[in-house]
């Protein structure tokens, strides 16, 4: 694989990375406002419990999402096989194909 292309992998995985800083921050916003909460009004400390939990929840969902695009970005189409197209290689042949694949395969055939 092109040195270029590896170093541009490198770094865009790190950019989808930095949204773990963001994670770790929400996270811990999160249950301290639950502490905080808790103080004012100890009470409410189930219907308070629930809400942490989503709020968790949810701020972690941002971090599987920040990392499977790391892992898209590095590990994606490594093998460098061609796209799926009919033998013929034909425009026809590539209607049923997003446009994205077909702008691939048009610059590879180039």
């Amino acid at each position: 694989m092109n040195t270029t292309v590896q170093a541009a992998k490198a770094v865009g995985a790190g950019c989808a990375t930095i949204a773990l800083a963001g994670v770790g921050t929400g996270v811990g916003i999160v249950f301290a406002s639950l502490v905080s909460s808790f103080a004012r009004n100890p009470s409410l400390k189930g219907q308070l419990f629930s809400y942490t939990i989503l709020g968790f929840a949810l701020t972690e969902a941002i971090a599987l999402f920040a990392l499977m695009m790391a892992f898209l970005i590095l590990y994606a189409n490594r093998s460098g096989a061609p796209l799926p197209i009919a033998p013929s290689g034909s425009l026809a042949d590539l209607r049923s194909l997003p446009v994205s694949m077909v702008l691939a395969w048009h610059h590879r055939s180039e």
